[in-house]
């Protein structure tokens, strides 16, 4: 049981790295805890219907990534869709295009919404004198872009149902890429042009294109495609198994793994972890020493909970995803999968993935599904939504739980942060990396480039290493 590299954790970045080694030569193991490999990216299959967890584009989010997603392409046979990216919000009482159409903003809500774009005009002209110095927070972000009266009736009880913390705890720098600023300047022109010309386009920046691919069967198509091609190569996968220890240094480790058939020791020159970060820490420190135990206590993960409803009807929204911002729903977003690609339903019928963002614990991670179905199917009904009573059409509903969906960036997490890595470098040859292990908001592009990054500095290592042994038996050979 000796490999040049072990695996820890068998979603997209760990199954990434799998591939990479196993191509390179490197004879690799991956310890995967669930009964099937692609984490968040796998695709859940239920009586014809397909749910993803969380929504996968596929797109780079920089453009030295452009390789790897031509990669991905090729690898899934370019079993994709091009769609249109289309979402609304819920918002007192209105479902509004989002990123925020001009015409709507100052129309849609009479002299209140003048108010609001009057407010977001004038936080935007202090922003440009004043510029962004003093920015710690995601509240200070969104207050310094779209001014205080929107933050408080909007972004602040939206942002605290999501991540269960006050936005001027968060740090600015993990979410604010995330949120669509509006380019003033378009913003006003655009609409001047609709208002005298229908039909302009409207601008914004952001993180996420307004086109881009989706897998056409879900996004398990994908980190299928990846882990056949990797076990082509030889990759071996360890599946119902955890580590426990991992012990061991320049040399290589021993990692005690605890499986169905019984615990077992394997040895590893080279660990790649893609696990929660605090996991990791605890199997480095068994003995959870005080300052290690504050470490990872300090690095939390946001859960998720998605109620999915199979419905007998054609469509319920005609956007993707449709985000609810108000306390009176306990759900914080619907993705409706049918939108992006027809395939994830059967003909004539739709699903919805319900999203509850809570916690092991919470009463909300804890509810039966029948009560979370009638709770959710309630709350939609006194909904101003098309299609809102849907009791009558529902098939069946069932639920999964996703505990590690988004870590959790505070304003004083980074320092915490640095201080767990600076910990992780004083083991050579073990690489904590992706979303879990590197607790970043990365994108699948950016998970899958930096599982590539780091399978080829350990293939430059081991072969330097290789070089060196070849070297130092030639050497032996010659005074012998």
């Amino acid at each position: 049981m000796t490999y040049d590299i072990v695996i820890l954790g068998g979603g997209i970045t760990g199954l990434a790295a799998a591939l990479k080694a196993s191509e390179s030569g490197l004879r690799t193991l991956v310890i995967e805890k669930d009964s099937e490999t692609g984490g968040i990216w796998r695709s859940v299959q239920h009586d014809g219907f397909t749910f993803d967890l969380g929504v996968h584009g596929l797109y780079a989010a920089k453009p030295a990534n452009e390789e790897v997603v031509a990669f991905i392409r090729g690898l899934a046979q370019n079993r994709f869709v091009l769609t249109e990216k289309k979402t609304k919000i819920l918002f007192k009482g209105r479902l509004l295009n989002y990123p925020l159409v001009a015409s709507e903003f100052f129309t849609a809500y009479g002299m209140e919404g003048f108010l609001w774009a009057t407010t977001l005009l004038f936080a935007r002209a202090k922003l440009l004198i004043a510029g962004n110095r003093g920015m710690r927070s995601f509240r200070d972000y969104v207050v310094g872009n779209f001014g205080s009266l929107l933050y408080r009736i909007y972004f602040e009880p939206y942002v605290k149902k999501v991540w269960g913390v006050d936005p001027a705890l968060l740090s600015l720098e993990a979410l604010a890429r995330r949120v669509r600023r509006i380019r003033v300047r378009e913003f006003i022109w655009t609409w001047i042009k609709k208002r005298f010309h229908p039909g302009g386009s409207e601008a914004y920046e952001g993180l996420q294109p307004a086109r881009f691919l989706y897998p056409r069967e879900g996004a398990g198509h994908i980190v299928e495609a990846i882990r056949e091609r990797a076990a082509g190569h030889g990759a071996e996968f360890l599946l119902r198994a955890q580590a426990e220890t991992v012990s061991g240094g320049p040399d290589g480790y021993w990692l005690t793994v605890r499986a169905p058939e019984g615990t077992r020791q394997v040895r590893a020159r080279h660990v790649i972890s893609t696990i929660p970060l605090p996991e990791l820490l605890q199997l480095l420190h068994p003995e959870a020493p005080a300052d290690i135990e504050a470490l990872r206590r300090g690095l939390r993960y946001r859960g998720m909970r998605m109620l999915c409803l199979l419905l007998d009807m054609e469509r319920v929204f005609d956007a993707q995803w449709i985000y609810f911002q108000g306390n009176e729903f306990a759900f914080s977003r619907i993705n409706e999968f049918k939108n992006l690609s027809e395939a994830f339903a059967p003909r004539g019928q739709t699903s919805l993935a319900v999203e509850f963002n809570c916690d092991p614990g919470e009463p909300l991670w804890s509810l039966e599904d029948g009560p979370l179905t009638e709770r959710t199917l309630a709350e939609l009904s006194r909904c101003p939504l098309p299609h809102a009573d849907m009791a009558g059409k529902l098939l069946g509903s069932f639920s999964v739980p996703v505990e590690h969906a988004y870590p959790i960036m505070r304003t004083e997490t980074q320092g915490i942060l640095d201080e767990a890595k600076r910990r992780l470098a004083r083991f050579p040859n073990l690489y904590s990396i992706g979303r879990q292990g590197d607790f970043g908001y990365l994108n699948g592009d950016e998970c899958v480039a930096m599982a590539f990054k780091t399978v080829e500095g350990i293939k430059g290592k081991e072969d330097r290493r290789t070089r060196g042994l070849e070297d130092r038996q030639e050497d032996i050979e010659r005074r012998a």
